[in-house]
């Protein structure tokens, strides 16, 4: 989830304040009376990115969700469209209406993926000023909720002038809303930021929030750590991690999942600890993954903790 910093240094994630989803209202095209959107059954806010190449992906619970990112628009250097990719189509219009159907909102993705050319944009008012603009526009076109910007990577030259972007454009989106719609304007940030370029204090305080990307992933006990230090919570282990997830992938067996879309997912646990080598290269064994042999997990725990397979 998205954290939130408050002014007077108290760090919070979304889910500590009530869950403010996209408003109900009546969808036509759906026949839905406005008192019969469901919303989102989370206490937390929940972003699920949709690529424009997976359109025909069908969200099998909208109820876990809040918010919907379509993913995305191409800026250039200069603050206008490069890459449409879609939006502004009937099928882009068409998920915007099943979101805001289902209660939860719908953004746009803008991105830019250059550090030079993102340096450009933001060492320029005029091009910032262009870009605020293109977002609110893009926003209109399908009545979103806001914007979602992935900019990779901010240079570190630039860390203030990115924070003045971040401030500008939510106060731009704040005051396009009609009716007096809560806006949603967030950042994907770096899993690691090296260069100290991101302000994440000032981007917390100026903007909805941030996805940390791919930090869980790449190092699943972050979240864990981060819950630590926020809530006070005791870390569940790597260990029972593995355990819990060891039975979820007996069920998917069963119900026809294939073994290795599951096991790449459990590849950054125990990173740096003992046997962690030899540990990834089990349940990278292709062979054996093919044909859904489950023993290769507990080979590749006990190499990792000789009591936990």
């Amino acid at each position: 989830p998205p954290l939130h910093r408050e002014t007077q240094g108290h760090w919070r994630l979304a889910m500590e304040r009530p869950q403010q989803a996209a408003p109900a209202r009546e969808v036509v095209a759906h026949g839905l009376p406005q008192d019969a959107v469901p919303g989102p059954s989370v206490d937390r806010e929940v972003i699920g990115y949709l690529p424009y190449w997976e359109m025909d992906y069908t969200f099998p619970r909208w109820d876990l969700l809040t918010t919907v990112a379509w993913f995305g628009v191409g800026l250039d250097p200069s603050g206008q469209v490069a890459e449409w990719h879609g939006w502004g189509g009937d099928e882009t219009e068409a998920l915007v209406q099943e979101a805001h159907a289902n209660g939860v909102r719908a953004v746009v993705t803008v991105t830019l993926f250059s550090d030079e050319l993102i340096g450009q944009l933001l060492d320029s008012s005029t091009a910032q000023a262009t870009a605020i603009e293109t977002c609110l526009s893009l926003v209109a076109m399908h009545d979103a909720d806001g914007v979602n910007i992935d900019f990779e990577t901010v240079p570190y030259g630039s860390k203030q002038a990115f924070v003045t972007f971040m401030n500008d454009l939510k106060d731009a989106v704040d005051e396009a809303m009609p009716d007096g719609r809560q806006s949603h304007v967030t950042l994907a940030g770096p899993a690691v930021d090296w260069d100290g370029a991101y302000d994440f204090d000032q981007l917390l305080i100026h903007t909805d929030g941030i996805m940390v990307g791919r930090a869980a992933y790449q190092s699943p006990q972050f979240v864990a750590e981060l819950d630590a230090l926020l809530f006070g919570t005791t870390p569940v282990a790597e260990i029972e991690v593995a355990r819990r997830y060891l039975r979820y992938v007996r069920e998917e067996l069963e119900g026809g999942t294939r073994l290795h879309d599951m096991t790449r997912h459990m590849l950054g646990l125990f990173k740096g600890g003992r046997g962690a080598r030899r540990y990834r290269q089990l349940l990278s064994d292709a062979q054996r993954t093919r044909k859904n042999d489950i023993t290769l997990v507990h080979d590749a725990l006990a190499v990792v903790l000789p009591q936990a397979a």
